[in-house]
């Protein structure tokens, strides 16, 4: 996967989160950029401020206008669960 295929299947562009939200789940997803040596968090602020360019992010690290979606296996998993 690449870095736009982690935003256009991890991220959207609407809601709020804090930016450690979107590290977290890049390095997770994108097994190559685990090591922070690999990319930076100054790297990952340009690749969100370039991906969704409508978004904000306050002095504090929030972002209003990106959040981090659940993966689709988390999604089957809750829905099984709200079945049982």
């Amino acid at each position: 996967m690449s870095t736009v295929g982690f935003a256009d299947a991890r991220l959207q562009r609407n809601g709020r989160c804090h930016e450690s939200e979107v590290f977290a789940a890049f390095r997770r997803d994108l097994v190559r950029y685990r090591a922070p040596e690999a990319v930076t968090d100054d790297q990952l602020r340009s690749f969100v401020r370039n991906w969704a360019a409508g978004a904000t992010r306050s002095s504090t690290g929030y972002l209003k206008g990106v959040s981090v979606a659940a993966r689709a296996s988390q999604m089957l998993c809750r829905h099984r669960e709200e079945a049982a």
